[in-house]
């Protein structure tokens, strides 16, 4: 659209920023600003003079006047763009993210900005939700509180869809390939443990004995006394 594309960039490896700085730069000189963060060292041990600066100095070189921003790590980076993010933006993350499957609450709010931007306000309540939620306060809760106020006014059967979804998480669904384990169906949960019965002794029924005894003969009257 006709919004402004904001960039916050990690680079990955020592190794790679060094050997690809002008590269980066150059990539990253479409956007209309950039911020850049400290290398994301992940198996790498540090290197002398290689730091996330390389990439800002190679595209201040390649886009003289353009506005960069550097910090030291995602969430202080998404803090400083988010601030100055505008309606019509458009806020990129490139690089490494740490922590995928707990993401920060600047990752959570820079979904929840783009998911607003795009029309998906389900979405973005969710996300603003699980960014209150996180226990952080990198973006100011009045920053977060004040886009959900303004999604419920005007949006507000998407803002109760997304509400309803913060608290309600739907179960991921079952990948079809999983199931081929289970052809009769998945395993229900385990039965609890109930009190110890005692065991219960079975009597075998009695075998026919292999003799034969005549039945005694019916009594006509009272016995008689000896």
């Amino acid at each position: 659209n006709a919004g402004r594309i904001l960039v916050l960039f990690q680079p990955h490896l020592y190794s790679r920023t060094l050997h690809l700085a002008r590269e980066f730069g150059r990539a990253l000189a479409d956007a209309d600003a950039v911020c850049v963060t400290e290398i994301y060292p992940a198996r790498e041990e540090p290197v002398a003079g290689v730091g996330g600066k390389l990439i800002v100095d190679a595209l201040s070189e390649r886009r003289p006047g353009m506005t960069i921003g550097f910090a030291s790590d995602v969430e202080a980076g998404a803090r400083l763009l988010a601030a100055h993010a505008r309606e019509t933006q458009i806020i990129l993350r490139e690089g490494k993210m740490p922590e995928i499957n707990r993401p920060s609450q600047a990752a959570l709010y820079v979904t929840a900005h783009n998911q607003e931007i795009a029309g998906q306000y389900d979405l973005a309540v969710a996300s603003y939700q699980r960014a209150l939620a996180s226990g952080t306060d990198l973006i100011p809760p009045k920053v977060i509180g004040d886009r959900l106020a303004r999604i419920k006014a005007e949006h507000p059967t998407e803002f109760a869809a997304g509400l309803e979804a913060f608290l309600t998480p739907r179960m991921p669904a079952i990948p079809p390939e999983f199931m081929n384990y289970f052809p009769g169906g998945l395993p229900g949960p385990p039965r609890r443990p109930g009190p110890p019965q005692n065991p219960v002794m079975q009597v075998p029924a009695a075998s026919p004995s292999p003799f034969t005894f005549p039945a005694p003969a019916p009594s006509s009257g009272p016995p008689s006394k000896p």
